[in-house]
């Protein structure tokens, strides 16, 4: 399934950049499938990708001006994202988000939040190409496929994602993104999480190294103490991955009650990972 033209498919032949593109079509590919392909998606009800996350490798290059090169990036994109969505939406219903713009919802709480990001945003050739040749087509491909949807977001897609769980909490997820801020929503519902390596869920907690050995109910406040490095979110400093564990797991009775003094600093940044306090609309 492909809905560009027969002349972009020409630049397939093209050799000279097929080092980078592929490497691009990689990445993203493990951004969608798990390296194990036993471990797949069909069980889930809804399959809920963060665009802005999946694309975070070819937003923080410089776009070449060269027209060929541009149209030969859309369709390694495109083609990565088309092989997904052919291999699942018989059995699953797909939700694409993206924003691919400021989030200032989370940067009005921290200032430095995304902020990399937030400034690789504001590069109009990129996102100009970005929304001219990967979202145009992926909202006409919405148009003509059962299942599948390209939903605009306001701010951070993780606002309106968390939005859409919480309007139908029963249902099955699975979220496709690299951000570990989605990891706040395990302490809400009982979602999974695909982030490019893992399948991860609330009991993961138990088991996967990179993950806090903490109640899932706790993963806001481990990362308002820990930090978000993609994010650029400090936290407590010289609070590491073990440090905080630690301390979460020793004093829950004053961290629940926000009585512990390690809070004083970071509570004016707790709405970032506590997201059912956010009072907006996206």
């Amino acid at each position: 399934m492909s809905y560009y033209k027969k002349e972009y498919k020409d630049f397939k032949k093209d050799k000279d950049k097929k080092k980078d593109f592929d490497l691009i079509k990689e990445i993203i590919i493990k951004g969608l499938f798990h390296i194990n392909m036993d471990v797949n998606f069909y069980d889930f009800d809804k399959i809920l990708i963060d665009l802005d996350s999946l694309l975070s490798i070819v937003i923080r290059e410089e776009l070449s001006s060269d027209r060929d090169v541009r149209i030969k990036l859309a369709h390694t994109i495109a083609d990565a994202i088309n092989e997904f969505i052919e291999a699942y939406i018989d059995t699953n219903t797909i939700n694409i988000y993206y924003n691919l713009n400021e989030y200032k919802v989370f940067s009005d709480i921290y200032p430095d939040w995304c902020k990399v990001r937030n400034d690789r945003f504001k590069n109009e050739s990129i996102v100009g190409f970005l929304h001219k040749y990967i979202i145009n087509h992926l909202k006409k491909a919405s148009d003509k496929i059962n299942n599948f949807n390209i939903i605009k977001c306001d701010d951070a897609p993780i606002i309106t994602i968390f939005r859409d769980i919480k309007l139908n909490p029963k249902l099955k997820y699975v979220v496709i993104t690299r951000d570990p801020h989605y990891n706040c929503i395990m302490s809400y519902y009982d979602i999974s999480i695909f982030n490019g390596r893992d399948l991860i869920d609330r009991g993961s907690l138990k088991y996967l190294k990179d993950l806090p050995d903490i109640n899932y109910t706790m993963l806001p406040f481990y990362y308002l103490i820990r930090g978000m490095d993609r994010n650029e979110y400090k936290g407590v400093k010289l609070y590491g991955q073990k440090k905080t564990e630690k301390y979460i797991n020793e004093n829950l009775t004053t961290l629940i009650t926000w009585e512990d003094p390690i809070l004083e600093e970071v509570k004016p940044y707790k709405n970032i990972f506590f997201l059912n306090d956010l009072k907006i609309d996206s």
